[in-house]
């Protein structure tokens, strides 16, 4: 690496001149008082004369500071400088860094560092490429290491944490986890982002709280063929009634899983309603809700 020698050059000549002015005027008082006695005018003199060699050396001194700021003004430059190329190897590092590790899982990382800088200008800057290439191990490590299809993803769903006050690596969690729980491709990761948002829209969640929570749902929804613009449907209306969020997962999770494995229907035999995987996946969630409503049955039942 080359190295810069910088000089600086202050101009402190006056000031020079001022100050040893004042040294000779304190050597003659110094004189002055040891001879004392009838010298007191001498001393005096002394006195008036050193007051005024130090107002005029109080002058050069304040030129000098003068000068000494001007030259020191490159030198605050160049530690800011300094500060700022400290500050931009350590991105740099980072950058390495993260880029090392989605190489480990396959991922063409020139490639991938290409696209996701047109993904952050597309974006104006609301996501760095290395906020991008950080999230992308995990993106990646959900199978999607395809570096086009890993920038869609996280095109996305950087979309989705800005409109949903949440972050990159979550949104891009709940994303990838809904693509793979359907068996759907990167392409389709704009729409399902929209899902998400219009999910907090209309019922009472967070974006943050969705995607936390939606893994737990989707597999056996996807299994069951419930569509996930149903199963978002369900959650905006159960949420906007007052449940919580994690509850509500937990609950469809539960009714889900309890449909699969052939346990839930029987109390409604006896109002000629059949409930099961089969009629769930004809009938849809909304389908089956509104048949259950239709029947009758007390909400206890229910």
């Amino acid at each position: 690496m080359a190295e810069t020698s910088i000089r600086f050059k202050v101009e402190t000549r006056d000031a020079n001149k001022k100050v040893a002015q004042l040294e000779r005027q304190v050597r003659k008082l110094e004189v002055a008082v040891v001879k004392a006695g009838g010298t007191t005018r001498t001393a005096g003199a002394g006195f008036k004369a050193f007051g005024s060699s130090a107002q005029a050396a109080s002058v050069g001194v304040k030129g000098f500071g003068a000068a000494l700021s001007t030259a020191l003004g490159p030198v605050t430059a160049v530690v800011a400088a300094v500060g700022g190329l400290s500050q931009v190897f350590g991105i740099l590092k980072a950058q390495d860094f993260a880029e090392a590790k989605v190489r480990t899982l396959g991922v063409n990382s020139e490639e991938l560092k290409a696209q996701l800088a047109g993904v952050s200008r597309e974006l104006s800057g609301q996501a760095s490429v290395l906020d991008l290439t950080s999230a992308a191990y995990d993106v990646a490590s959900a199978g999607f290491n395809n570096a086009a299809d890993a920038s869609l993803i996280l095109k996305a769903a950087s979309q989705g944490a800005t409109g949903g006050f949440s972050d990159l690596n979550t949104v891009g969690d709940a994303t990838t986890s809904v693509l793979n729980a359907y068996g759907l491709e990167a392409d389709k990761a704009a729409k399902l982002v929209d899902g998400f948002i219009q999910t907090q829209n209309d019922g009472k969640i967070v974006i943050g709280e969705y995607a936390a929570n939606i893994a737990k749902v989707a597999p056996v929804a996807a299994a069951l063929g419930v569509p996930l613009e149903e199963v978002n449907a369900a959650v905006a209306q159960i949420t906007a009634g007052g449940q919580g969020a994690e509850v509500t997962f937990t609950a469809l999770k539960t009714a889900f899983a309890q449909v699969a494995a052939g346990k839930v229907g029987k109390e409604f035999e006896a109002l000629g309603i059949k409930i099961n995987a089969s009629t769930l996946k004809s009938d849809g969630l909304a389908g089956t809700l509104e048949k259950i409503k239709k029947s009758g049955a007390d909400a206890g039942t229910v």
